[in-house]
């Protein structure tokens, strides 16, 4: 996210947004766009123009930080899902025999084999099982 400096200075110069912007950044290069065209066009007074200002650069700062949270509870979901499958994948593999553990069931893959099922469990219910 760009800072909001960059925003203003950006809807000043610019006629549209740059092509890297995202949904938040152009929402706000727009807004400070026809803010600006509004107090050239003298449709709206220099005190009104600031407060409006200061209205749309709080609004950017609180989409920015709430999309931020929202994209780190994401990867953070992400990344579960991730080593939920992986442990699946595994517990797949062992009790169908393929790749290193081709060979049968015994004392000692069978205490893998637990500890596995014990590990997706706990990574369902986001802790430990026992």
């Amino acid at each position: 996210m760009r800072n909001k400096e960059q925003i203003v200075y950006d809807s000043i110069k610019l006629e549209t947004p740059p092509e890297d912007y995202n949904l938040i950044e152009i929402h706000c290069f727009l807004a400070l766009k026809q803010l600006t065209i509004m107090f050239y066009n003298k449709q709206i007074s220099k005190e009104n123009a600031g407060k409006i200002k200061q209205k749309i650069l709080s609004t950017y700062e609180k989409q920015c930080k709430e999309y931020e949270f929202k994209e780190s509870m994401f990867q953070e979901h992400i990344q579960h899902i991730k080593e939920t499958e992986n442990a699946r994948t595994k517990l797949h593999k062992i009790l169908n025999g393929q790749d290193e553990y081709s060979k049968p069931i015994t004392e000692e893959t069978w205490a893998e084999t637990v500890n596995t099922c014990m590990e997706i469990i706990s990574k369902l219910f986001k802790g430990e099982f026992i």
